[in-house]
């Protein structure tokens, strides 16, 4: 079989533009296809943050962009000539925002003087059954009912008395065509495996080339900041090691009972097939309602002072450039060692609110400066301080045993951020528009 053309992906868009691009995001919902009506020439951005614009494309009028993207995320269409020095419109320069609100077709036009976009035949639901065919229907209610027997004998077991009340309705019943589970029916594990070599080789070689080409910021590259002592023992030190004000401890608190009280409206993330560090064929992940402004804010905030403290960086030199999560790892889920995308995701923190019947730990492995591997095993209202871009990390000890791990992610870079200078990566200019973000 040819080897197929690379995945074209930015961040967490997949953009479909071909056979094979449409084949690989198979199943991913939701789909917004985006439509230039205007007779405007438009650049489409990712909003990494309301001030951090991540490049995507140019639509020409009555151009095109088919994604494979995610709830809630928001993108911003800016005219061509707001950068060109004759500039546009005062009325429309600015451009237009939407926000994905499920799946459906956008369609942006100028009214008056205005840009707007509109939504064409929005489902704010994702279709129970993502695959029509009968063969996909039975191979879904085969699975559910595995996975229902699976949480009535570890809930019997008394390991985890709570698995089949908690999450046979969710997990189980309501999504059984999802992507992981489909995937299998329409892709034999030898030609999956075939189709992400190369994605797995570049992965490899990034892992290896990427940290020496940027500085270090830590003596080791990580640390672990404990809100609780491991099996009910007290903490030999002040909980988050005072890296965090008093008041942390309760914001985490808070954010962990959102996710208690929110984790069964997660959807399956569908992060696509040939993702090489969690694909969507061998790892059944989920995706969370973002948590509320009023909580996550805080705990924005202090984590970004204290990643300054640690990376011993001036006061407000870290920008904010994006959070994702809650994402849930379910069972026999693995992320594959990786390092982050370079020039935003530098300083980073993971943010555990849960995990559930877990019968082997199933740590983060990352690598200190030193290249020796370390293994850290985070419990719920843990944080895990790391230098993402340099240091590779991964839960890839084993797939995971038991029912969920539950991570948001929370990532910052440098004002001043550079590779160090005659690296490899110093010629690739940015394309991310970065000015501060006030939290």
């Amino acid at each position: 079989m040819a080897s197929p053309p690379r995945l074209q992906q930015w961040g967490l868009v997949c953009l479909c533009f071909d056979l094979w691009h449409q084949a690989a995001c198979k199943g991913h919902w939701p789909k917004v296809l985006v439509t230039n009506k205007s007779p405007i020439s438009l650049n489409l951005n990712w909003m990494a943050s309301d001030t951090n614009l991540i490049f995507q494309r140019t639509l020409e009028p009555g151009g095109t962009d088919s994604q494979d993207t995610f709830m809630e995320h928001r993108f911003k269409l800016v005219p061509v000539s707001a950068s060109e020095p004759a500039g546009c419109h005062e009325s429309y320069c600015n451009g237009v925002i939407y926000k994905v609100e499920g799946q459906g077709k956008i369609e942006i036009e100028l009214k008056g003087d205005v840009l707007q976009a509109t939504w064409i035949g929005l489902e704010r639901e994702r279709p129970l059954l993502l695959y029509a065919s009968e063969a996909d229907r039975k191979l879904g209610q085969e699975k559910a009912k595995e996975c229902l027997e699976n949480l009535k004998i570890v809930a019997a077991s008394g390991q985890d008395p709570h698995a089949a009340e908690e999450d046979a309705e969710t997990f189980c019943n309501k999504y059984p065509t999802r992507e992981f589970i489909a995937s299998k029916l329409s892709l034999p594990y030898d030609e999956w495996q075939q189709l992400v070599s190369e994605k797995k080789k570049q992965l490899k070689r990034a892992n290896a080339e990427q940290p020496p080409a940027l500085k270090n910021f830590t003596h080791a590259g990580f640390t672990l900041l404990q809100r609780h002592g491991k099996s009910g023992q007290a903490l030999r030190h002040t909980p988050f090691r005072d890296f965090f004000k008093a008041s942390f401890t309760s914001d985490m608190d808070s954010l962990v009972k959102w996710y208690e009280e929110n984790r069964k409206k997660a959807r399956p993330e569908d992060h696509g097939l040939f993702d090489p560090s969690v694909s969507s064929y061998e790892s059944d992940t989920w995706i969370t309602p973002q948590p509320p402004d009023e909580l996550r804010r805080p705990i924005f905030q202090e984590i970004r002072q204290g990643l300054e403290r640690w990376a011993d960086l001036p006061e407000n030199s870290l920008e904010f450039i994006a959070f994702y999560g809650v994402r849930l790892y379910r069972n026999t889920s693995v992320l594959r060692r990786h390092v982050d995308f370079w020039k935003t995701h530098v300083l980073s923190a993971i943010v555990n609110v849960g995990k559930r019947g877990l019968t082997s730990p199933w740590p983060l492995r990352i690598n200190h400066h030193d290249g020796s591997l370390h293994e850290v095993d985070d419990s719920p209202g843990d944080v895990i301080f790391y230098e993402s871009a340099k240091c590779p990390h991964g839960r890839d000890l084993g797939r995971l045993k038991g029912r969920e791990v539950a991570n948001m992610f929370v990532h910052f870079k440098p004002r001043d951020w550079k590779p160090l200078d005659g690296s490899h990566l110093a010629s690739n200019g940015p394309k991310v528009v970065a000015d501060p973000v006030e939290l």
